[in-house]
């Protein structure tokens, strides 16, 4: 297995051990976007931390002014849109069914690194594309018994910020490999996006609602974004340095394999609190397979 893959796979696993506190996070508050914004902002003095110890703090200087334009419009677009309609997904639908409905991302960071990159397209692509729709469709289809009918209800709404993820979160590996460039650093990159989301989102802070919403996020809700947003950023940095190494049609597919740990990790830690219907399952394994012959 390549060094690119592996970072992948635990920055999957990372990923998906942050949904399981932000779905009890987001029961607790009216506006989930609130803990997007505090995942963004702890991300900042983390990165900062890391690149010292690393003892590569110069290398964010190293970046030219057009990398440094395409990793800010990756952290706006990933990080403030992406999660923000992503959070509000796990409040509508779960944790489970959130992550199958925002697998449009693999599907679109193919089909960019594709015609963008020119990265190669190949039979198993094609039969991963496949999967992935066959999986979104599995879980749109409710158990037999009526009682069971209202949890596996998927409004239209959900599957409309899903898409929305899914093209936020798809388009960012593209961005990321052309900033990085191929040779700057991939920590110091991920600082870069991290510090042009969180100017964004300091900015937003100007209207009072969002700061009300911001200051007013305590106790377990606070607790939980923050231990979700410290093992976000901790997912991203192992994504930043995969995509530097390799492929972005290779490495976004791969980290989309949070899928199936989150299934694990929700049956263990938040079972009463998410879906496990047959076709939930038979739709995150179809899925999974997808993703796997993406890679």
């Amino acid at each position: 297995m390549s060094t690119p893959v592996l970072l992948a796979i635990i920055g999957a696993l990372t990923f998906a051990l942050s949904n399981i506190f932000v779905r009890r996070a987001v029961l607790k508050v009216a506006d989930p976007s609130v803990g997007a914004s505090i995942s963004i902002l702890l991300a900042v003095p983390f990165f900062v931390l890391v690149l010292a110890i690393m003892g590569d703090l110069g290398g964010i200087a190293a970046f030219s002014w057009q990398s440094w334009a395409w990793l800010v419009a990756a952290g706006i677009l990933h990080f403030v849109f992406g999660r923000s309609f992503y959070y509000n997904l796990i409040k509508m639908v779960g944790a489970n069914l959130a992550s199958v409905i925002n697998r449009f991302s693999p599907i679109f960071s193919v089909f960019l690194g594709i015609t963008i990159l020119g990265e190669p397209l190949s039979w198993r692509l094609a039969l991963g594309v496949f999967l992935i729709l066959a999986g979104l469709v599995a879980i749109t289809i409710p158990p037999r018994k009526s009682e069971d009918l209202k949890i596996f209800r998927i409004p239209g709404k959900a599957w409309l910020i899903g898409f929305l993820v899914g093209i936020a979160w798809g388009a960012t590996p593209v961005l990321i490999k052309i900033g990085l460039g191929g040779s700057g650093s991939p920590v110091a990159g991920a600082f870069i996006s991290y510090l042009g989301a969180s100017v964004v989102i300091s900015g937003s802070l100007l209207n009072e609602d969002n700061r009300t919403n911001l200051t007013s996020t305590k106790g377990k809700a606070l607790l939980f974004f923050c231990l979700a947003g410290l093992l976000s950023a901790s997912a991203q940095l192992m994504r930043y340095v995969a995509l530097s190494m390799g492929a972005a049609s290779v490495v976004q597919p791969v980290f989309s394999l949070n899928p199936l740990f989150l299934l694990l990790l929700s049956f263990l830690f938040n079972r009463k609190l998410e879906s496990f219907g047959p076709m939930v399952v038979i739709g995150i394994l179809t899925v999974v397979a997808g993703t796997i012959l993406l890679a």
